[in-house]
Order: C-alpha cells, then sequence, then structure tokens
C-alpha cells in the first residue's frame, strides 16, 4: 500500500509538469533584459499606442454592429478576443511578431539564464533547447521591457479584474492568482522564475480593466482614475479616451530594476556569474538592481501592494509559502 502511495504521487506530479510543458505556450515566456541594457531600442510608445486604439475602435465597431445594446458581458468578451495573451488576443500577437517597432531578442543560449540545467529549472533549462520561450525587449517610454508583459497586463490582469470586481471577491484572491502562478507551475517551479515585474504588469492590468468603464476607484487611490475610456449612449459603445500605455508601465516593469527571485541559491550564483561577465565585459552596471532612480516613488506609488510587487533587494530564492505572504501584507 506503501508503494502503491508514493508512486501515485510519482504519477501525478509527472502529469501536473506534463500539463503545464503542454500549456506552457499558453502563458507568458521570460525575458532577458540584462545583455540588452545599454543597447540603444527606439521608443515604441506612440506606435504601440496607436496600434491598441485602433484595434480597440475596431472591436467596438463590430459589437456595435450586433446590437448587443451596450451589454457589459458582451463588451469584456469582444474586447478578450484582442486584448489577451499572444495566443488568444490580436494585440498581444502583434506586440510579440510585429516589425513595426525596434526589439531585441537575447535567445535562452545567450542569456543570463543559459547555464541553469534542466533539473534546475525544465523550462529554461531543457524545454528552451527544443522551444526557446524568451521574450524581446523593447522600449516604452524609457522603460525596457519584455514583450511577456503585455501578455500579463491583458491577460492575468483580467483575471484579476474578474476576481476582485466582477465576482466581488476580495483583493488577496485577485492577488493570489499572480503569486500562485510565479511561485507554481507557471513560474519558479518550471521556469525557475518568480518575476516582480510580471507581478506588476499583472496588477496594472487590473487597473487597466477597471477603467475601461470606471465603476470603481483605482485601487491606488481615487487620484489614479483615468477612465471612464467607454461609454454608453443610445445602446451604442464608444471611446472617450484614449489608450495611453504610458499611464500604466513604469519601471517596476523592468526585471533589471525590479528584481526577480529564483528557485535555488545555486541558480542564483549562476546568473550573478553572468553577469559579472556582462560588467567585466562593459564596464557598465548590469547587478540588479541596475538604478535605485525613482525606486522610493514606486514604493509610495504603490503604497500597501509594494511588498508583494517590488523588489528592490536583488535576486533572492523564490518564495514557497505565498499565502502567508500575502496574509501578512494585505490582511
Amino acid at each position: 500500500m506503501h508503494t502503491y502511495s508514493i508512486k501515485m504521487k510519482s504519477m501525478k506530479k509527472s502529469i501536473l509538469i506534463t500539463c503545464a510543458l503542454m500549456s506552457f505556450n499558453l502563458f507568458a515566456a521570460e525575458v532577458d533584459s540584462f545583455t540588452v541594457r545599454y543597447v540603444p531600442i527606439d521608443d515604441a510608445l506612440e506606435i504601440v499606442n496607436q496600434k491598441t486604439n485602433d484595434m480597440l475602435e475596431a472591436a467596438l465597431t463590430d459589437l456595435n454592429q450586433k446590437d448587443h445594446k451596450c451589454s457589459e458581458k458582451k463588451l469584456y468578451k469582444r474586447l478578450r478576443k484582442v486584448f489577451n495573451n499572444q495566443y488568444r488576443g490580436e494585440f498581444t500577437k502583434w506586440v510579440v511578431t510585429t516589425e513595426d517597432f525596434d526589439k531585441r531578442l537575447v535567445g535562452i543560449e545567450e542569456s543570463v539564464y543559459s547555464t541553469w540545467s534542466w533539473k534546475e529549472a525544465i523550462i529554461m533549462g531543457g524545454y528552451s533547447r527544443m522551444v526557446d520561450p524568451s521574450a524581446a525587449t523593447l522600449n516604452m517610454n524609457g522603460h525596457y521591457i519584455g514583450t511577456d508583459k503585455f501578455e500579463h497586463f491583458l491577460g492575468s490582469g483580467f483575471r484579476y479584474f474578474n476576481k476582485h470586481y466582477l465576482q466581488n471577491e476580495n483583493m488577496n484572491a485577485a492577488v493570489g492568482i499572480g503569486l500562485k502562478a510565479e511561485t507554481g507551475l507557471l513560474g519558479a517551479m518550471t521556469t525557475g522564475v518568480q518575476s516582480y515585474g510580471d507581478l506588476t504588469a499583472n496588477f496594472n492590468g487590473m487597473r487597466f480593466w477597471n477603467h475601461l468603464l470606471q465603476k470603481h476607484n483605482d485601487v491606488l487611490g481615487a487620484d489614479y482614475n483615468i477612465g471612464p475610456l467607454l461609454k454608453c449612449e443610445s445602446g451604442k459603445w464608444s471611446q472617450v479616451k484614449q489608450i495611453d500605455w504610458s499611464n500604466y508601465i513604469d519601471s517596476a516593469f523592468d526585471e533589471t530594476i525590479n528584481c526577480s527571485k529564483f528557485r535555488t541559491q545555486s541558480m542564483i550564483d549562476k546568473v550573478n556569474k553572468q553577469i559579472n561577465r556582462l560588467e567585466d565585459r562593459d564596464n557598465l552596471p548590469y547587478t540588479c538592481p541596475v538604478t535605485t532612480v525613482g525606486n522610493q516613488a514606486l514604493q509610495t506609488k504603490y503604497g500597501k501592494y509594494a511588498p508583494i510587487l517590488l523588489n528592490f533587494e536583488g535576486f533572492k530564492v523564490a518564495d514557497k509559502k505565498w499565502r502567508l505572504l500575502l496574509d501578512l501584507i494585505l490582511n
């Protein structure tokens, strides 16, 4: 009986890992913004803003032609076809594949994660040798961020929004979605990375989805209200304010500033070794955080949420008891 129990546990673990591998491409990739930290990249903000608003306008036109009489449920369903992860959302797929703006891709073999083994991180150290999951870096209003942040912002951000605003569950339940993912099978357990940049993108995505109709004050306070971006008139949706990504993206999206955590200390040591090589080569700072300018302002901005969104203390071992962490901060 004891042997059978062990075999069943092992089988369940294998199934979970297999499912994670199969579904990995439906979720965010990992980015190395360290290697290209000082490579000039043209600012993509204006181009991305224009495309965002063009796609939103097209979605509203399509929705209004079907005469849903401003159904909010239909609105979110239609917008999710545009604004989602790169495999389900037209906009995010465009961000990843387009050549309309400047970006830089650092493949896994050249990245700071290149010396991780598959035993340490089955995705970054094993699976990536077959299908490279690396995300590119782009410049958004002076912030160097990964294309994966748009997936988190629009995809996971909606899940936060849905949990807290549409299902009326508390904020712990909403942000717990991201913490569970980043410390579990969609994060540190398989990629090796618990990304605070991803968590920040998730959180700001929730803010964006709330701003569309602005039925509630911004979670950071009424001073941060940006919406409503849309309104209903005579049974039709119209856009009353342009979406501007600079209202959401800040340096907390940048993983060279908002430091990630990694699954083990040995993985941290390997990344630091690669970073030391970059510093020796270029005589420039690459150690996270590469700058402290503006970090105190971010602490103030995010307030009580800062401990679960920001890490300016350098690389550390990934959290395991995320529920306890969440309860201590938000209760």
